[in-house]
C-alpha cells in the first residue's frame, strides 16, 4: 500500500506502540482507526502483536466493525516487522531516523486458514450497506494490496446495487486487466457491462507478442495426476495429442476449466514428468501469471513457479 521507507514521527515513540489490553473501548477504537487510516499503513500495521487478535475480535465479532475485520484478515495473511535506520542530512547536517516497514515471507501475525477467512470476509461484505462509503473504499484498497481475498465482492455491491459511478469503473479496469493474484480473472463481457454503465466504450487491449514460459509444479502424486489427466483430457478434444512439435493445448480451455474464463489466449505446448512429484508445463503466452495464478488457486496442496 504505501512505500517501505517512512520518517519517523514524533509521536511514535522509538520502540513502537504498546498496546495494552487493559485500555478502555475509546482507545481500542481509535488506535484501530488509526492504523485503518494510516498513510504508513505497514509500518502502523507492525505495531500489533498476536496477542492483540483477542480484543480485535471482540470488535470485529460483536460489534461488526469492518475496520477491525479488515486488520485482523490482513494479519492472517501477512505480518511485517520494523527497523530503524540513521540518517543524516546532506544540507543541513542534522540526524535523522527512518522507519522501514519490511513483510515477513512466509509468517502470519494471527492464526487462520482460507476458512476462518472467508466467514470473516463473509462478515464483512454483510454489512457494507451499514458502512460509510469511503470506508468501504478503504477496506476494498487495503485488501486488494494486502490479501488474496476477491474484493470484488465489495465492489460489486456498490457497482451493481448502490449504482456507485466509482466501484463501476473499478470494475471496468479489474474484468479488462486481470487481478489473478486476487482471484479475478479477466471477463470481456463484465468489462463491457461496466464500461456501458459508467457511459464509455469499452475497447479490449491487443495481445501483446507471445513468450514463453516453464511452469514447475511440485506436490503430491495424486493431485499432479489430476493435473496431468486435466491438460491430457483437453489435449484430446482441443489440441494435437501426435503432433510431434507440441500438444497445443489452447489456454482459452484451460482457464475456462480452471476459473470460468475464457479470455485468455496461448498454448501448453509440452507437458513431462520427470519424477512422481514433478509435472513441467511449457507455454507459450503473452503473459505467465494468470496460469500460474489459477494452478495455485485450483489445486490445493500444489506448488506452482514460472520461469
Amino acid at each position: 500500500m504505501a512505500e517501505n521507507m517512512f520518517e519517523i514521527s514524533p509521536s511514535i515513540p522509538r520502540g513502537g506502540l504498546t498496546i495494552d489490553m487493559g485500555m478502555n473501548e475509546n482507545n481500542q477504537s481509535a488506535f484501530i482507526d488509526q492504523i485503518f487510516w494510516s498513510d504508513d499503513f505497514e509500518r502502523m500495521f507492525s505495531q500489533l502483536k498476536p496477542s492483540d487478535e483477542q480484543w480485535l475480535r471482540r470488535w470485529a465479532e460483536e460489534e461488526k466493525d469492518v475496520r477491525a475485520i479488515t486488520l485482523i484478515l490482513v494479519g492472517m495473511e501477512n505480518s511485517y516487522s520494523t527497523r530503524a535506520e540513521e540518517y543524516t542530512d546532506e544540507d543541513t547536517g542534522e540526524p535523522f531516523t527512518f522507519i522501514h516497514a519490511e513483510k515477513m515471507e512466509g509468517e502470519t501475525l494471527f492464526p487462520g486458514g482460507k476458512t476462518a477467512s472467508l466467514r470473516l470476509y463473509t462478515l464483512l461484505c454483510q454489512q457494507w450497506q451499514n458502512t460509510d462509503r469511503s470506508v468501504l473504499y478503504r477496506v476494498w484498497n487495503t485488501l486488494k494490496c494486502c490479501t488474496t481475498l476477491d474484493y470484488s465482492v465489495l465492489l460489486h455491491h456498490l457497482a451493481d446495487e448502490a449504482d456507485d459511478s466509482d466501484a463501476q469503473s473499478e470494475l471496468a479496469e479489474a474484468y479488462r486487466y486481470g487481478d489473478e493474484r486476487n482471484g479475478i480473472y479477466r471477463n470481456y463481457d463484465l468489462a463491457r457491462k461496466y464500461c456501458e454503465m459508467t457511459g464509455d466504450t469499452f475497447n479490449p487491449e491487443g495481445d501483446d507478442a507471445p513468450c514463453e514460459y516453464d511452469y514447475t509444479l511440485t506436490g503430491n502424486a495424486d493431485t499432479l495426476a489430476a493435473v496431468k489427466r486435466m491438460i491430457g483430457d483437453l489435449c484430446q478434444q482441443f489440441g494435437t495429442p501426435s503432433n510431434e512439435l507440441g500438444l497445443f493445448v489452447p489456454l482459452q480451455a484451460v482457464m475456462r476449466l480452471l476459473v470460468g474464463s475464457s479470455d485468455y489466449r496461448g498454448n501448453i505446448i509440452r507437458m513431462e514428468q520427470p519424477s512422481a512429484e514433478c509435472l513441467k508445463l511449457h507455454v507459450e503466452s503473452n503473459e505467465g501469471n494468470p496460469l500460474l495464478f489459477a494452478l495455485r488457486q485450483s489445486f490445493e496442496n500444489l506448488t506452482v513457479e514460472v520461469n
